[in-house]
């Protein structure tokens, strides 16, 4: 029964947002919502083999290490999301990795990509410390690191001032102490850079839509693969965005949309095909293919 209704909620996308909002209450451990005082062990990397990609991650720190251990020591965060990087990432592709977090899909794509570039956005600066020592460990020379926001324009954006890095940052949940960042658009990003992206993963706690307003001169023009991470209820509560407005927007540009069902969990591709219309809750990740 357990497994069951585990396997119901991860498919309707509500797991893991059930999980962190149980956490927040006190219901539930959860290291990401909670202050890390030790390590879960001695392990000071973590080595990732996916495909013909190996990456070693430093886990020296605590933040790294719990992020890692125990839930990673059979498997690797977010199997299919994985599989996707290596099934469409190629030699020679540019990939972009916008809220790179710890630099876990940064990287893959340094280690699959490895006579093209890689292009990791992340506004934590205690992440970028981490990013970092990756980049180092594994000796990639592909890859850049922006320590900056992406939105829609360039600027100027407050986020909250935290002690330790966090996947959930948020620009639009700021109180207290802040610190201010740079914000950054795609579309001003590749003209500068004279870029152009093959594969892109956005993960931004809600600012998908501001992300994606900022390199729709790009997307009129290139049809990249994007992987986005949806976080339904803060687009709406947040950025008073429908998450419909993003589906329309990514079909009318001539996307082919595919839900990743129980992305965190299999390590089978499960792709379901969706379109304008079709119900999505909790944090669905979207595969978006440009229609043959």
């Amino acid at each position: 029964m357990k497994k069951t209704l585990k396997k119901k909620l991860q498919y309707l996308g509500l797991f893991s947002p059930i999980k962190k909002l149980l956490s927040r209450i006190g219901l539930i451990n959860d290291f990401s919502q909670s202050k890390i005082k030790s390590k879960v062990n001695n392990l000071d990397t973590f080595l990732l083999q996916i495909g013909n990609a190996s990456v070693t991650f430093d886990t020296s720190d605590i933040y790294s290490n719990n992020w890692f251990y125990p839930r990673y020591t059979n498997t690797i965060h977010e199997p299919i999301a994985s599989g996707l990087f290596v099934k469409y990432v190629k030699n020679n592709s540019v990939v972009f990795d916008i809220g790179a977090h710890i630099g876990y899909f940064t990287c893959l794509a340094a280690a699959i990509a490895k006579s093209g570039q890689v292009h990791a956005f992340e506004m934590d600066d205690k992440c970028k410390n981490i990013i970092e020592r990756n980049i180092e460990i594994n000796r990639f020379t592909n890859v850049k690191l922006n320590n900056v926001a992406v939105s829609n324009k360039a600027g100027q954006i407050k986020i909250p001032h935290l002690n330790q890095p966090s996947p959930g940052l948020s620009i639009k949940r700021v109180s207290g102490q802040f610190d201010t960042v740079a914000s950054v658009s795609i579309d001003s990003y590749i003209s500068e850079n004279n870029l152009i992206p093959d594969f892109i993963k956005i993960d931004v706690e809600g600012a998908e839509w501001m992300v994606l307003q900022g390199m729709k001169g790009m997307l009129q023009k290139i049809r990249p693969i994007l992987l986005i991470e949806f976080h339904i209820e803060i687009l709406a509560f947040d950025y008073d965005t429908n998450y419909q407005h993003i589906l329309k927007f990514l079909s009318e540009l001539g996307y082919q949309l595919f839900l990743l069902t129980e992305y965190r969990e299999s390590r089978e591709e499960q792709l379901i095909r969706i379109k304008v219309g079709d119900n999505l809750e909790g944090n669905p990740m979207i595969l978006c293919l440009q229609s043959n």
